[in-house]
């Protein structure tokens, strides 16, 4: 508008609305283990030109932390017989994605799927002290991405290994 006041109709005009929906759990266990597991839902509409869209985003995560100490200390095959006598501290962390978009489609009444995409990500942290000078860490991982509409899968994995030395 030329006076500069906000288009109330006509093409161009845009409106959205956002809902958000979380929950989050937490635990602590004996013997030093905790969980973690945390749902989120979020739902984005928008209007633009009369046509409604949507956007649909799920998310599933969840964690699990503890201490692999036995007693003796453990034994790991690369330290050829010697033990970690302060154990492993230990991660495994899960995630699931999903995200849609729809679009209204004015001839049938319906709403159409523009895309979708999920994702599965797996992974495994352990933590470890050899000494007071030295320290390190092992990962391994594991990730699947799907494009529903592309008909494309992609599949990845990580192993990773650190050493720090202290000085």
């Amino acid at each position: 508008n030329p006076d500069g006041s906000p288009q109330s109709e006509g093409p161009g005009r845009r409106d959205s609305q956002s809902l958000a929906i979380t929950g989050n759990w937490t635990g602590q266990w004996k013997g030093g283990m905790s969980t973690s597991l945390a749902l989120n839902q979020t739902n984005n509409t928008s209007t633009q030109d009369r046509i409604p869209s949507e956007n649909i985003t799920r998310a599933v995560t969840g964690s699990l932390r503890f201490k692999l100490a036995p007693k003796g200390g453990l034994r790991l095959p690369f330290l050829r017989g010697r033990t970690l006598k302060s154990g492993m501290d230990l991660s495994l962390n899960s995630a699931y994605n999903t995200d849609e978009r729809r679009i209204h489609n004015p001839d049938t009444g319906r709403f159409t799927r523009q895309g979708a995409t999920s994702s599965l990500n797996n992974g495994t942290r352990g933590e470890y002290t050899l000494s007071r000078n030295m320290n390190g860490g092992l990962e391994l991982g594991f990730n699947r991405s799907h494009n529903d509409v592309a008909n494309q899968t992609i599949t990845s994995m990580r192993l990773g290994f650190n050493l720090t030395f202290l000085f």
